[in-house]
């Protein structure tokens, strides 16, 4: 029937690593991430995720940042509006055989999309249930074949594991308060021993060495990669620490 949609698993195994068709990736996301939206991201060097494309040998070439400005010009091309909404004509501007790593785009989509975890105690369980990738995305069935493009007869991955699950929120939610700061205290002890720090001066708080500490996490696929939230995070441990060594930090927390 016409305007029909069907639920269909589009995270593939590709290189012993779960993967994402470009194309699919408003769909998995349930349109918080557009098409638009996605070209942005991967032009954008600091995301730390990149864009890969699938020849018909085989064999994978990863796409550097810039090459997604045409892109981002063509999506543009369609107008304000159009150009920002999920339609067959902006996600067929999108290259297809083009993927992205399911874990970069989970860290991704955490780091840009989704409301900080502490935050997340204020959203009803179905709200927070939301928020999780959909790896059987709900796709109108005439696009399948142009979502899926390039990807011929490719195992769908059986086991493909979200961060942004709704075990995972719920861990979040129920950890204790501050959730962060335990993640926050690891960053500023690996800073300190890659030879960085952060210092407070003249009511300004600076970081040095953050380059090697963001290229570290990205590395070993830690969630909330991207430098302004290890920054945050490096702020908030900093002055935690500042703040427990006040004289008199403490004194008259057992008063009622």
């Amino acid at each position: 029937m016409k305007g029909s949609a069907v639920f269909l698993n589009v995270v593939l195994s590709i290189g012993g690593h779960d993967a994402v068709p470009v194309r699919a990736v408003p769909y998995i996301t349930g349109g918080h991430i557009s098409p638009l939206g996605i070209v942005q991201v991967l032009l954008d060097p600091n995301q730390h995720i990149l864009g890969h494309a699938l020849r018909a040998t085989g064999e994978v070439t990863t796409m550097l940042p810039k090459n997604w400005d045409q892109f981002k010009q063509s999506i543009k091309s369609l107008g304000e509006k159009d150009s920002q909404t999920l339609s067959a004509a902006t996600v067929a501007l999108l290259p297809p055989s083009v993927f992205v790593h399911l874990a970069d785009l989970e860290r991704v989509y955490e780091d840009n999309y989704l409301p900080a975890r502490e935050d997340l105690v204020a959203y009803t369980p179905a709200e927070r249930e939301d928020f999780q990738m959909q790896f059987c995305a709900y796709i109108p069935e005439d696009l399948v074949p142009s979502v899926l493009e390039g990807f011929p007869a490719l195992r769908v991955s059986a086991n493909p594991t979200s961060a942004t699950s709704t075990a995972a929120i719920s861990t979040a939610i129920t950890a204790p308060e501050s959730p962060h700061i335990p993640e926050a205290e690891r960053r500023l002890a690996l800073l300190r021993s890659m030879g960085g720090d952060v210092t407070y001066t003249n009511g300004e708080t600076k970081v040095s060495g953050i380059s090697k500490l963001v290229a570290s996490e990205v590395a070993t696929k830690k969630l909330r990669c991207s430098e302004k939230t290890i920054r945050a995070d490096l702020h908030a441990a900093f002055h935690t620490e500042r703040e427990a060594r006040r004289p008199g930090f403490g004194a008259g927390l057992a008063q009622k």
